[in-house]
Protein backbone atom coordinates (compact mmCIF):
# COMPACT_ATOMS: atom_id res chain seq x y z
CA UNK A 1 0.00 0.00 0.00
CA UNK A 2 2.46 2.65 1.17
CA UNK A 3 5.94 2.66 2.63
CA UNK A 4 5.20 5.62 4.90
CA UNK A 5 3.17 3.70 7.48
CA UNK A 6 4.43 4.55 10.98
CA UNK A 7 3.51 1.64 13.24
CA UNK A 8 5.16 2.97 16.38
CA UNK A 9 2.96 2.03 19.32
CA UNK A 10 0.80 -0.36 17.31
CA UNK A 11 1.44 -3.26 19.70
CA UNK A 12 -0.08 -1.29 22.54
CA UNK A 13 -3.00 -0.25 20.32
CA UNK A 14 -3.67 -3.86 19.32
CA UNK A 15 -3.74 -4.98 22.95
CA UNK A 16 -5.94 -2.02 23.87
CA UNK A 17 -8.45 -3.21 21.25
CA UNK A 18 -8.06 -6.90 22.02
CA UNK A 19 -8.94 -6.99 25.72
CA UNK A 20 -12.43 -5.44 25.48
CA UNK A 21 -13.02 -7.27 22.19
CA UNK A 22 -12.37 -10.63 23.89
CA UNK A 23 -14.62 -9.71 26.82
CA UNK A 24 -17.66 -9.53 24.52
CA UNK A 25 -19.76 -12.69 24.87
CA UNK A 26 -20.28 -13.07 21.15
CA UNK A 27 -21.13 -16.77 21.21
CA UNK A 28 -22.21 -17.92 17.79
CA UNK A 29 -25.91 -17.72 17.05
CA UNK A 30 -26.76 -15.71 20.18
CA UNK A 31 -27.84 -12.11 20.75
CA UNK A 32 -24.35 -11.46 22.12
CA UNK A 33 -23.09 -11.27 18.55
CA UNK A 34 -24.84 -7.92 18.15
CA UNK A 35 -22.67 -6.40 20.90
CA UNK A 36 -19.79 -6.58 18.43
CA UNK A 37 -21.54 -4.00 16.26
CA UNK A 38 -21.65 -1.49 19.12
CA UNK A 39 -17.99 -2.15 19.95
CA UNK A 40 -16.96 -1.66 16.33
CA UNK A 41 -19.07 1.47 15.89
CA UNK A 42 -17.74 3.02 19.10
CA UNK A 43 -14.11 2.44 18.14
CA UNK A 44 -14.29 4.05 14.71
CA UNK A 45 -16.58 6.88 15.78
CA UNK A 46 -13.78 8.07 18.09
CA UNK A 47 -11.07 8.17 15.41
CA UNK A 48 -10.45 11.50 13.64
CA UNK A 49 -10.46 10.06 10.10
CA UNK A 50 -13.81 8.38 10.54
CA UNK A 51 -15.27 11.38 12.36
CA UNK A 52 -14.53 13.36 9.18
CA UNK A 53 -15.79 10.54 6.94
CA UNK A 54 -18.83 9.11 8.69
CA UNK A 55 -19.94 7.26 5.55
CA UNK A 56 -16.71 5.22 5.59
CA UNK A 57 -17.89 2.83 8.29
CA UNK A 58 -21.14 1.18 9.25
CA UNK A 59 -23.15 -2.03 9.27
CA UNK A 60 -25.16 -4.01 6.75
CA UNK A 61 -28.12 -5.89 8.28
CA UNK A 62 -28.29 -9.56 7.36
CA UNK A 63 -31.53 -10.15 5.48
CA UNK A 64 -34.16 -12.21 7.33
CA UNK A 65 -31.78 -12.93 10.20
CA UNK A 66 -33.72 -14.01 13.32
CA UNK A 67 -31.13 -12.36 15.58
CA UNK A 68 -31.03 -9.13 13.53
CA UNK A 69 -27.26 -9.38 13.16
CA UNK A 70 -25.23 -7.23 10.81
CA UNK A 71 -21.91 -7.25 9.00
CA UNK A 72 -19.71 -4.42 10.28
CA UNK A 73 -17.39 -2.68 7.87
CA UNK A 74 -14.95 0.21 7.48
CA UNK A 75 -13.14 1.83 4.56
CA UNK A 76 -9.91 3.81 4.34
CA UNK A 77 -10.00 5.61 0.99
CA UNK A 78 -6.77 6.52 -0.73
CA UNK A 79 -6.02 7.31 -4.34
CA UNK A 80 -6.81 4.89 -7.15
CA UNK A 81 -9.03 1.83 -7.28
CA UNK A 82 -6.80 -0.98 -6.04
CA UNK A 83 -8.14 -2.35 -2.78
CA UNK A 84 -7.09 -4.82 -0.10
CA UNK A 85 -9.83 -6.44 1.97
CA UNK A 86 -9.17 -7.42 5.58
CA UNK A 87 -11.64 -9.95 6.92
CA UNK A 88 -12.27 -11.79 10.17
CA UNK A 89 -15.19 -13.27 12.07
CA UNK A 90 -16.31 -12.07 15.47
CA UNK A 91 -18.35 -14.99 16.84
CA UNK A 92 -16.84 -17.47 19.26
CA UNK A 93 -17.52 -21.07 20.23
CA UNK A 94 -18.36 -22.37 23.70
CA UNK A 95 -15.95 -21.91 26.61
CA UNK A 96 -16.85 -25.23 28.26
CA UNK A 97 -13.41 -26.62 27.39
CA UNK A 98 -11.90 -24.12 29.87
CA UNK A 99 -13.59 -26.23 32.58
CA UNK A 100 -12.84 -24.79 36.03
CA UNK A 101 -11.51 -21.61 34.47
CA UNK A 102 -14.32 -20.84 32.05
CA UNK A 103 -15.36 -17.76 34.04
CA UNK A 104 -11.95 -16.30 33.10
CA UNK A 105 -11.97 -17.46 29.46
CA UNK A 106 -12.92 -13.98 28.25
CA UNK A 107 -10.56 -12.16 30.63
CA UNK A 108 -6.97 -12.68 29.43
CA UNK A 109 -5.19 -10.96 32.33
CA UNK A 110 -7.21 -12.77 34.99
CA UNK A 111 -6.84 -16.09 33.16
CA UNK A 112 -3.07 -15.70 33.03
CA UNK A 113 -2.94 -15.31 36.81
CA UNK A 114 -5.03 -18.44 37.31
CA UNK A 115 -2.90 -20.47 34.89
CA UNK A 116 0.29 -19.43 36.66
CA UNK A 117 -1.09 -21.03 39.81
CA UNK A 118 -1.21 -24.43 38.06
CA UNK A 119 1.74 -23.99 35.71
CA UNK A 120 3.40 -27.22 36.88
CA UNK A 121 0.42 -29.25 35.66
CA UNK A 122 0.30 -27.68 32.20
CA UNK A 123 1.81 -29.23 29.04
CA UNK A 124 5.37 -28.10 28.35
CA UNK A 125 4.51 -25.96 25.32
CA UNK A 126 1.78 -24.14 27.28
CA UNK A 127 3.93 -23.55 30.35
CA UNK A 128 6.79 -22.32 28.16
CA UNK A 129 4.50 -19.82 26.43
CA UNK A 130 3.12 -18.72 29.78
CA UNK A 131 6.56 -18.21 31.31
CA UNK A 132 7.83 -16.32 28.26
CA UNK A 133 5.34 -13.52 28.78
CA UNK A 134 4.94 -13.28 25.00
CA UNK A 135 1.40 -14.65 24.91
CA UNK A 136 -2.05 -13.88 26.21
CA UNK A 137 -4.57 -16.65 26.83
CA UNK A 138 -8.34 -16.69 26.33
CA UNK A 139 -11.09 -17.53 23.87
CA UNK A 140 -10.25 -15.94 20.53
CA UNK A 141 -7.03 -14.28 21.72
CA UNK A 142 -4.76 -16.24 19.38
CA UNK A 143 -7.55 -16.73 16.88
CA UNK A 144 -10.06 -14.47 15.16
CA UNK A 145 -10.22 -11.72 17.80
CA UNK A 146 -6.45 -11.46 17.96
CA UNK A 147 -6.26 -11.16 14.19
CA UNK A 148 -9.26 -8.84 14.15
CA UNK A 149 -7.62 -6.50 16.64
CA UNK A 150 -4.58 -6.28 14.37
CA UNK A 151 -6.81 -5.45 11.41
CA UNK A 152 -8.76 -2.78 13.30
CA UNK A 153 -5.52 -1.18 14.50
CA UNK A 154 -4.11 -1.20 10.96
CA UNK A 155 -7.22 0.56 9.66
CA UNK A 156 -6.62 3.34 12.17
CA UNK A 157 -2.91 3.61 11.32
CA UNK A 158 -3.45 3.63 7.55
CA UNK A 159 -6.13 6.30 7.94
CA UNK A 160 -3.41 8.69 9.15
CA UNK A 161 -1.52 8.55 5.84
CA UNK A 162 -2.46 11.62 3.80
CA UNK A 163 -1.00 10.35 0.51
CA UNK A 164 -2.20 6.75 0.75
CA UNK A 165 -2.12 4.88 -2.53
CA UNK A 166 -4.95 2.36 -2.74
CA UNK A 167 -7.76 1.50 -0.36
CA UNK A 168 -8.43 -0.73 2.63
CA UNK A 169 -11.75 -2.39 3.44
CA UNK A 170 -12.41 -4.19 6.71
CA UNK A 171 -15.23 -6.71 7.15
CA UNK A 172 -16.22 -8.07 10.57
CA UNK A 173 -18.47 -11.10 10.12
CA UNK A 174 -20.87 -12.83 12.52
CA UNK A 175 -21.88 -16.48 12.32
CA UNK A 176 -18.67 -18.02 10.97
CA UNK A 177 -18.89 -20.95 13.35
CA UNK A 178 -22.41 -21.93 12.33
CA UNK A 179 -24.18 -21.20 9.02
CA UNK A 180 -21.94 -18.48 7.51
CA UNK A 181 -24.72 -15.88 7.41
CA UNK A 182 -22.08 -13.17 7.85
CA UNK A 183 -19.96 -14.19 4.87
CA UNK A 184 -22.95 -14.71 2.61
CA UNK A 185 -24.09 -11.16 3.38
CA UNK A 186 -20.50 -9.96 3.22
CA UNK A 187 -20.41 -10.83 -0.48
CA UNK A 188 -23.39 -8.55 -1.03
CA UNK A 189 -21.71 -5.78 0.96
CA UNK A 190 -18.45 -6.07 -0.99
CA UNK A 191 -20.35 -5.61 -4.22
CA UNK A 192 -22.16 -2.55 -2.87
CA UNK A 193 -18.91 -0.95 -1.68
CA UNK A 194 -17.23 -1.79 -4.98
CA UNK A 195 -19.91 -0.01 -6.97
CA UNK A 196 -20.25 2.96 -4.62
CA UNK A 197 -16.54 3.73 -4.20
CA UNK A 198 -15.16 2.35 -7.49
CA UNK A 199 -13.02 -0.31 -5.83
CA UNK A 200 -10.94 -2.96 -7.58
CA UNK A 201 -10.37 -5.81 -5.15
CA UNK A 202 -6.84 -7.18 -5.52
CA UNK A 203 -6.27 -9.15 -2.32
CA UNK A 204 -8.26 -10.49 0.64
CA UNK A 205 -6.51 -11.28 3.92
CA UNK A 206 -8.27 -13.50 6.43
CA UNK A 207 -6.76 -13.43 9.91
CA UNK A 208 -6.78 -16.94 11.33
CA UNK A 209 -4.14 -18.78 13.39
CA UNK A 210 -1.46 -20.81 11.68
CA UNK A 211 1.11 -23.39 12.69
CA UNK A 212 4.52 -21.93 11.95
CA UNK A 213 7.54 -24.22 11.86
CA UNK A 214 9.98 -21.51 12.92
CA UNK A 215 9.11 -19.04 15.65
CA UNK A 216 10.14 -15.92 13.75
CA UNK A 217 8.83 -16.93 10.32
CA UNK A 218 5.10 -16.63 9.70
CA UNK A 219 3.10 -18.72 7.26
CA UNK A 220 0.75 -17.44 4.57
CA UNK A 221 -1.83 -19.81 3.13
CA UNK A 222 -2.65 -18.75 -0.42
CA UNK A 223 -6.13 -19.31 -1.77
CA UNK A 224 -9.25 -20.45 -0.01
CA UNK A 225 -11.55 -23.42 0.28
CA UNK A 226 -15.26 -24.07 0.02
CA UNK A 227 -17.40 -25.19 2.95
CA UNK A 228 -20.36 -27.50 2.53
CA UNK A 229 -22.46 -28.97 5.34
CA UNK A 230 -24.65 -31.78 3.97
CA UNK A 231 -27.49 -32.73 6.32
CA UNK A 232 -28.56 -36.38 6.45
CA UNK A 233 -31.84 -37.50 8.01
CA UNK A 234 -32.75 -41.17 8.46
CA UNK A 235 -36.32 -42.13 9.30
CA UNK A 236 -36.79 -45.49 10.98
CA UNK A 237 -39.81 -47.41 12.22
CA UNK A 238 -40.54 -47.45 15.94
CA UNK A 239 -40.49 -50.78 17.79
CA UNK A 240 -39.92 -52.04 21.32
CA UNK A 241 -36.53 -53.59 22.07
CA UNK A 242 -38.30 -56.90 22.65
CA UNK A 243 -39.72 -56.87 19.12
CA UNK A 244 -36.77 -55.66 17.11
CA UNK A 245 -37.83 -57.19 13.79
CA UNK A 246 -41.06 -55.19 13.83
CA UNK A 247 -39.06 -51.99 13.54
CA UNK A 248 -36.16 -50.44 11.70
CA UNK A 249 -33.49 -48.76 13.79
CA UNK A 250 -32.32 -45.53 12.07
CA UNK A 251 -29.11 -45.61 14.10
CA UNK A 252 -28.07 -48.73 12.22
CA UNK A 253 -28.37 -46.93 8.89
CA UNK A 254 -27.00 -43.62 10.14
CA UNK A 255 -23.94 -45.14 11.78
CA UNK A 256 -23.19 -46.99 8.55
CA UNK A 257 -23.33 -43.74 6.60
CA UNK A 258 -21.03 -42.11 9.15
CA UNK A 259 -18.49 -44.94 8.89
CA UNK A 260 -18.58 -44.87 5.09
CA UNK A 261 -18.06 -41.10 4.82
CA UNK A 262 -15.89 -40.16 7.81
CA UNK A 263 -12.41 -39.23 6.51
CA UNK A 264 -13.33 -40.64 3.10
CA UNK A 265 -10.59 -39.39 0.77
CA UNK A 266 -12.91 -39.68 -2.25
CA UNK A 267 -14.43 -36.39 -1.08
CA UNK A 268 -11.05 -34.62 -1.10
CA UNK A 269 -10.23 -32.32 -3.99
CA UNK A 270 -6.69 -32.24 -5.33
CA UNK A 271 -5.27 -29.23 -7.13
CA UNK A 272 -1.76 -28.40 -8.31
CA UNK A 273 0.99 -30.47 -6.73
CA UNK A 274 0.54 -31.59 -3.16
CA UNK A 275 -2.54 -29.46 -2.49
CA UNK A 276 -5.62 -31.35 -1.30
CA UNK A 277 -8.65 -30.50 0.78
CA UNK A 278 -8.99 -32.34 4.10
CA UNK A 279 -11.33 -35.35 3.99
CA UNK A 280 -14.78 -34.86 5.56
CA UNK A 281 -15.69 -35.30 9.20
CA UNK A 282 -18.97 -35.45 11.11
CA UNK A 283 -19.60 -32.46 13.37
CA UNK A 284 -23.12 -33.22 14.55
CA UNK A 285 -24.91 -36.54 15.01
CA UNK A 286 -27.87 -37.44 17.23
CA UNK A 287 -31.18 -39.26 17.39
CA UNK A 288 -34.71 -38.09 18.12
CA UNK A 289 -34.83 -39.12 21.76
CA UNK A 290 -34.92 -36.53 24.51
CA UNK A 291 -34.67 -39.21 27.23
CA UNK A 292 -34.07 -42.95 27.53
CA UNK A 293 -36.78 -45.52 26.88
CA UNK A 294 -36.89 -49.11 25.61
CA UNK A 295 -37.93 -48.31 22.07
CA UNK A 296 -35.83 -47.62 19.02
CA UNK A 297 -35.46 -43.94 18.13
CA UNK A 298 -37.81 -42.82 15.39
CA UNK A 299 -35.15 -40.95 13.42
CA UNK A 300 -31.50 -39.93 13.44
CA UNK A 301 -29.73 -37.05 11.75
CA UNK A 302 -26.45 -35.24 11.48
CA UNK A 303 -24.18 -32.88 9.54
CA UNK A 304 -20.92 -33.71 7.84
CA UNK A 305 -18.36 -31.03 6.99
CA UNK A 306 -17.06 -31.31 3.43
CA UNK A 307 -14.37 -28.86 2.28
CA UNK A 308 -14.09 -28.41 -1.46
CA UNK A 309 -11.86 -26.74 -4.01
CA UNK A 310 -13.41 -28.03 -7.25
CA UNK A 311 -16.49 -30.10 -6.47
CA UNK A 312 -19.94 -28.58 -6.79
CA UNK A 313 -22.63 -29.09 -4.11
CA UNK A 314 -24.47 -31.40 -6.51
CA UNK A 315 -21.39 -33.58 -6.99
CA UNK A 316 -20.94 -33.90 -3.24
CA UNK A 317 -24.61 -34.73 -2.64
CA UNK A 318 -24.57 -37.29 -5.45
CA UNK A 319 -21.64 -39.06 -3.78
CA UNK A 320 -23.41 -39.07 -0.43
CA UNK A 321 -26.60 -40.37 -2.00
CA UNK A 322 -24.77 -43.30 -3.62
CA UNK A 323 -23.10 -44.15 -0.30
CA UNK A 324 -26.39 -43.85 1.61
CA UNK A 325 -28.16 -46.15 -0.84
CA UNK A 326 -25.40 -48.73 -0.54
CA UNK A 327 -25.38 -48.58 3.25
CA UNK A 328 -29.18 -48.77 3.45
CA UNK A 329 -29.20 -51.81 1.16
CA UNK A 330 -26.51 -53.53 3.23
CA UNK A 331 -28.37 -52.84 6.48
CA UNK A 332 -31.56 -54.34 5.07
CA UNK A 333 -29.66 -57.41 3.84
CA UNK A 334 -28.00 -57.88 7.23
CA UNK A 335 -31.31 -57.39 9.02
CA UNK A 336 -33.00 -59.98 6.82
CA UNK A 337 -30.19 -62.49 7.47
CA UNK A 338 -30.48 -61.90 11.20
CA UNK A 339 -34.25 -62.32 11.04
CA UNK A 340 -33.96 -65.52 9.00
CA UNK A 341 -31.52 -66.96 11.54
CA UNK A 342 -33.85 -65.97 14.37
CA UNK A 343 -36.81 -67.64 12.65
CA UNK A 344 -34.82 -70.81 12.11
CA UNK A 345 -33.95 -71.07 15.78
CA UNK A 346 -37.41 -70.18 17.08
CA UNK A 347 -39.51 -71.95 14.47
CA UNK A 348 -41.26 -68.75 13.44
CA UNK A 349 -42.34 -68.84 9.76
CA UNK A 350 -39.88 -66.86 7.64
CA UNK A 351 -41.00 -63.92 5.54
CA UNK A 352 -39.51 -60.92 3.80
CA UNK A 353 -39.29 -57.88 6.02
CA UNK A 354 -41.27 -54.92 4.62
CA UNK A 355 -38.46 -52.36 4.33
CA UNK A 356 -37.05 -51.09 1.05
CA UNK A 357 -34.31 -48.66 0.09
CA UNK A 358 -35.37 -45.07 -0.55
CA UNK A 359 -32.95 -42.14 -0.54
CA UNK A 360 -34.12 -38.73 -1.78
CA UNK A 361 -33.08 -35.10 -1.52
CA UNK A 362 -35.01 -32.59 0.58
CA UNK A 363 -36.13 -30.95 -2.67
CA UNK A 364 -37.57 -34.22 -3.93
CA UNK A 365 -39.24 -34.81 -0.57
CA UNK A 366 -40.87 -31.37 -0.50
CA UNK A 367 -42.09 -31.74 -4.06
CA UNK A 368 -43.61 -35.12 -3.20
CA UNK A 369 -45.50 -33.95 -0.10
CA UNK A 370 -46.68 -30.76 -1.80
CA UNK A 371 -48.17 -32.81 -4.62
CA UNK A 372 -49.91 -35.12 -2.14
CA UNK A 373 -50.96 -32.66 0.57
CA UNK A 374 -50.93 -29.29 -1.21
CA UNK A 375 -52.11 -26.28 0.80
CA UNK A 376 -52.44 -28.29 4.00
CA UNK A 377 -48.72 -29.02 3.97
CA UNK A 378 -47.74 -25.48 2.94
CA UNK A 379 -49.75 -23.99 5.80
CA UNK A 380 -48.26 -26.31 8.40
CA UNK A 381 -44.75 -25.87 7.00
CA UNK A 382 -44.95 -22.07 7.10
CA UNK A 383 -46.33 -22.16 10.64
CA UNK A 384 -43.47 -24.36 11.84
CA UNK A 385 -40.88 -22.13 10.15
CA UNK A 386 -42.40 -19.02 11.75
CA UNK A 387 -42.26 -20.69 15.17
CA UNK A 388 -38.63 -21.70 14.64
CA UNK A 389 -37.74 -18.17 13.56
CA UNK A 390 -39.39 -16.80 16.71
CA UNK A 391 -37.65 -19.32 18.99
CA UNK A 392 -34.23 -18.42 17.58
CA UNK A 393 -34.94 -14.70 17.86
CA UNK A 394 -36.02 -14.96 21.51
CA UNK A 395 -33.14 -17.26 22.44
CA UNK A 396 -35.43 -20.18 23.21
CA UNK A 397 -33.56 -22.23 20.62
CA UNK A 398 -30.01 -22.05 19.27
CA UNK A 399 -29.41 -23.40 15.77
Amino acid sequence: MNRHLDIKGINEEIEKILIPYVRIKSFTNTVGEKDIEDFFRYYFSNKPYFQKNEDYYGTLPIKDDPLNRSVSWALVKGSGCETVVLIHHSDIVSIEDFRNYKEYALSPYELEKKLRCIIASLPADVSNDLESGDYLFGRGVCDMKGGGSIQIALMNYYSKISDLKGNLVLLVLPDEENLSAGMRSGVVLLRELQNKYNLNYKLMINSEPHQRKQKDIGVFSIGSIGKLMPFIYVRGFLAHAGKVFEGLNPLNVMSGIVRATELNSNFSDTVFSGEASPPPTWLYFKDSKEHYDVSMPLFAYGCISVQTMKQTPKEVLDKIKIIAEGVFKQVLNDTQKSYDAFCEVTGVPQQRLPWSVKVISIGEFLKDVQQNLGNEFNGNYNKIMDNLFSDVKTGKMVV
